[in-house]
């Protein structure tokens, strides 16, 4: 491992590369402090294909159970053993009005075997949580500052040209085009 404070190594830079591309640790110091690691670069990494380890990784079908002892803990009812793969039973329709569930466990056993599917849009609203003055006032001011998308038509070479600088500065194409609007908004703004 070599250390190298920032003037000495924009000195010695072209040697200190070789020495990163023969996979020596370099490491950059200001005022004596480790401030950035000079490493060789490797390039992309080989892409992805979905679907390599098909026949290679087996689940049991019962991994997301949660233990009996561990669901009384959180004061739950352990869940029943699923057997794994789809749902083959088509479940019976719920009724209008829906029942009264005397408990949470009630609620979980009718739910798993009627389908609420058809009823959804005739179930009463909830009522909106209260929330403490501080998050309320904190989501509306997020509500406020949000921005809002708009759709603008680009030709092909204006988005391969911005995509290009966009890269040159490390940024995401549309974050550059976002900014560029916002520095003519402000330069239009100034002249007004």
């Amino acid at each position: 491992m070599m250390v190298r404070n920032i003037s000495q190594a924009k000195a010695e830079l072209s040697a200190l590369v070789r020495e990163a591309q023969k996979g020596n640790e370099v490491i950059l110091a200001k005022t004596g402090k480790p401030v950035a690691r000079l490493v060789a670069y490797r390039g992309p990494a080989a892409p992805r294909k979905p679907g390599s380890l098909a026949g290679k990784i087996w689940i049991a079908p019962d991994f997301d159970t949660l233990p009996a002892d561990m669901a009384e803990g959180f004061g739950m009812r352990p869940r029943r053993k699923q057997t794994g793969g789809p749902i083959k039973k088509t479940l019976p329709p719920a009724k209008m009005p829906m029942p009264r569930f005397r408990s949470d466990g009630a609620a979980a056993d009718y739910f798993e075997t009627d389908s609420v599917a058809g009823v959804w849009n005739q179930l009463p609203e909830g009522n909106a949580p209260k929330l403490a003055k501080a998050l309320d006032g904190s989501i509306r001011e997020r509500h406020a500052a949000a921005k809002s998308p708009i759709s603008i038509q680009l030709g092909p070479e204006q988005i391969a040209a911005a995509k290009k600088i966009a890269a040159r500065k490390s940024v995401g194409y549309q974050t550059q085009l976002r900014m560029w609007i916002a520095e003519g908004i402000r330069r239009e703004a100034k002249r007004a």
